[in-house]
């Protein structure tokens, strides 16, 4: 899991993590869907590990909040350009 960042770093985010590990993925020829899968994942276990079961599981939660919110706002974008 270090190999796709210095998991002791400071100051990392989720998302920067998550992103890191979807295009060492997506070179190695992962289809978008399977690449995304396994750096949310991977990522994950990252946090898990580096901040404890508590304060990891509070990070995963934001991110997934805010994937969720981010996914509503394309859908809408989508939706006006239709119209």
């Amino acid at each position: 899991m270090g190999k796709y960042l210095d998991v002791g770093k400071k100051g990392v985010h989720f998302q920067d993590v998550e992103r890191k590990i979807y295009r060492y993925y997506r070179k190695k020829g992962y289809s978008e869907a399977k690449a995304r899968r396994i750096a949310r994942a991977t990522a994950g276990k990252i946090f898990w590990r580096k901040f404890g079961k508590k304060k990891g599981s509070k990070i995963i939660a934001k991110a997934r909040t805010k994937a969720a919110k981010a996914k509503k706002k394309r859908r809408k974008k989508k939706k006006r350009r239709r119209r």
